[in-house]
């Protein structure tokens, strides 16, 4: 039994793929669901903390039930397991190939990856199948010959996987008690299937179509049951809340999260936003909807991630950290995003709290020239909320200093030619510090 955030007490059984619950069973005080009476809202705020995994990020999971997330590192060919308590790296597990989207089965503590080769050919693809309780891959799926898989979910109802095959044309489905595919959706030729997500409520599998579709595949028939068509417009992420049977959908060339009613196939309405973004994520316990790119504006160059209240159909809150690919914790309301950025090589994760607030990063050069008897000045800068302030350790040439605004000035005293290695921190309050 577990006590859902500010709802009274309510038995939960695990049913959809992003870890929600659905239903009531009993009643041991005033209990009201998600669903019904007063309408959830997202936070008022908040706080963006760097998890640093070495890597750039490229899809994210979560499973709610042991307070882990999953970050797919593509370059490195690994999963970075972290602790949602601590929003730490646990493990770093080995893949068979380049990764490319990571779904969890709660029920099962079973987390699926998509791997495959990094250019669009017909080399090898598969599932790795990972073991939650000991980080080690279980099993490997080969996908049919010719794939190319992107995103993937699980029902943790039926223990059914989708996996968006993109080369192809078609979802896989896998039975994930046997470990075995035992389908092939076709979505038409020309489509090009990128991401999937799973109202196990409704039984259904939806997926997004970079040719400018979203599909319905019933997972009792494994048949399309809606096609939902957007002209010239590319279809790039989705998800679903199973309380209310709304979908959100990801545009990435016109940029828009479409909203859908699931029992219909209508369009419900469409909610512009600056940047190209690749993926949606559902909270149905807070009420937020998420949608995040890994494009920003300068400064603030590590993405953006925007906050949908699902009750309005509009934008509440704006939060300079995005990245590929985002995923919430519906126990915690946190949700962790894939920061697909170089500079950043690391994931983000989104807290609920009072105001918004950003951990430190470091976006300036990593060296700075000045001459000896001259005087000079070399600036670091950070992106961060509140603005950040700097120290350093390591021996700088006589004369020139660091302030705590960052500003390296002064003459360096004649004859300190040289090179000094130093590290210089930005902290603002906000975990973790940063240092270069």
């Amino acid at each position: 039994m577990r006590k859902s955030r500010g709802r009274g007490f309510r038995l939960h059984f695990p049913l959809s793929r992003a870890g929600g619950w659905l239903g009531v069973a009993v009643l041991m005080a005033a209990t009201v669901s998600g669903a019904s009476g007063a309408a959830a809202a997202p936070s008022a705020g908040y706080t963006a903390s760097l998890i640093p995994t070495g890597q750039e990020g490229f899809a994210s999971a979560v499973n709610p039930v042991t307070n882990r997330a999953y970050v797919t590192d593509f370059a490195a060919k690994e999963l970075s397991v972290i602790d949602g308590s601590t929003n730490g790296v646990l493990e770093t597990i080995a893949l068979a190939a380049y990764p490319h989207g990571v779904a969890v089965d709660p029920v099962t503590d079973t987390i699926y990856v998509s791997v495959a080769t990094t250019t669009l050919t017909t080399g090898p693809a598969a599932v790795d199948v990972i073991d939650g309780t000991t980080d080690t891959v279980a099993d490997t799926i080969a996908l049919p010959t010719g794939s190319w898989p992107l995103g993937i979910a699980v029902d943790s109802t039926t223990h059914s996987v989708y996996v968006a095959d993109y080369l192809g044309s078609a979802v896989t489905v896998i039975d994930g008690s046997a470990n075995a595919v035992i389908a092939t959706v076709s979505t038409g030729s020309g489509s090009r299937p990128r991401n999937v997500a799973v109202d196990a409520a409704s039984d259904t599998a939806w997926v997004a179509d970079v040719s400018g579709n979203v599909f319905a595949i019933s997972g009792a028939s494994n048949t399309i049951t809606q096609t939902i068509s957007f002209a010239g417009r590319s279809a790039e992420g989705v998800d679903v809340n199973p309380d209310t049977d709304t979908v959100y959908a990801a545009i990435g060339n016109t940029p828009a999260v479409v909203v859908i009613d699931g029992s219909t196939g209508t369009v419900i309405t469409t909610i512009p936003v600056a940047e190209a973004i690749y993926s949606v994520a559902v909270d149905p316990v807070s009420g937020a909807v998420f949608a995040s790119s890994p494009y920003g504006t300068a400064p603030d160059v590590n993405g953006t991630t925007w906050v949908i209240d699902p009750s309005s159909n509009a934008i509440v809150d704006t939060i300079q950290r995005g990245g590929l690919h985002i995923a919430v914790n519906t126990t915690t309301g946190s949700a962790y995003v894939a920061a697909f950025s170089a500079e950043a090589k690391a994931a983000w994760v989104l807290t609920p709290a009072a105001a918004n607030a950003l951990s430190p990063l470091i976006s300036s050069a990593t060296a700075g020239t000045f001459d000896a008897g001259a005087s000079g000045s070399f600036t670091v800068t950070a992106t961060a909320l509140p603005a950040a302030t700097f120290t350093e350790t390591g021996q700088l040439p006589s004369g020139v200093t660091l302030s705590s605004a960052g500003v390296l000035s002064g003459t360096p005293a004649a004859g300190t030619g040289g090179v000094y290695p130093i590290t210089i921190i930005a902290s603002n309050g906000v975990a973790p510090t940063v240092s270069r």
